[in-house]
């Protein structure tokens, strides 16, 4: 990716190119945490792209088909400043979900162990993630600061529990054999439980370490709650 990056020359402002090459550095990493939370050590390397590689493939061409609502147009502007920028179509596309690429990997997941369609399961984790409307959440827990060791770690740790309440939703969903509209409507109660607390912490218009950790903390119970 790297090397597709530097490629473009100086067609390309210096600034985009800066921009990729920081999203490409992050998505490597979160997509290093995954494996290292999710998997037992010792990590066979092997078997692990084995498992992954044509799976991310098949996501990277076709991630920005499942994303709705304010996160799709974010997603789709972004692809369309950068061929405006004078990037070529394919990278254009790819890197545009970049930023969320890592949380393929709960996705693929969940598609080997329920045998399910893999653009399935994609649809419906983000699905849930427009319908319950986490944007905010997501976006509030990217801006916290990470100046510190700790305070890299603990947005780390919050970012990890919001996939990991996602990925459980999505699961339950698959459960109930039923898709996403439906399964709001079984879950209606709980879902406007959920709403009513994220409307209150968001009229505070203030999303630091306390509330953000509240938000999450409903989704997680949601997630309890339904399965």
């Amino acid at each position: 990716m790297w090397e597709e990056i530097e490629a473009l020359g100086r067609d390309v402002k210096l600034d985009v190119q800066l921009t990729l090459l920081l999203e490409a550095r992050r998505m490597t990493e979160r997509s290093v945490l995954w494996l290292l939370r999710r998997r037992r050590p010792p990590i066979d390397l092997d078997a692990t792209v084995k498992e992954f590689s044509g799976p991310m493939r098949i996501l990277s061409t076709r991630f920005e088909g499942a994303l709705r609502g304010q996160l799709g147009a974010i997603t789709h502007s972004t692809w369309a400043g950068r061929l405006a920028a004078g990037v070529d179509e394919s990278l254009a596309e790819r890197s545009s979900v970049w930023p969320l690429l890592h949380t393929a990997f709960d996705i693929i997941d969940i598609s080997a162990r329920f045998q399910t369609d893999l653009i399935s399961v994609a649809d419906i984790y983000w699905h849930i993630f427009d319908a319950l409307d986490v944007l905010w959440l997501w976006e509030g827990v990217g801006a916290l600061p990470r100046s510190t060791r700790w305070e890299t770690q603990a947005r780390s740790a919050l970012r990890d529990d919001l996939q990991i309440a996602l990925a459980d939703l999505t699961e339950d969903v698959i459960r109930a054999r039923t898709d996403v509209d439906g399964w709001m409507a079984r879950n209606e109660r709980a879902i406007g439980q959920l709403r009513a607390m994220f409307n209150e912490v968001r009229r505070g218009e203030m999303f630091d370490m306390t509330t953000l950790t509240v938000g999450l903390r409903q989704l997680r119970n949601l997630s309890m709650s339904t399965s």
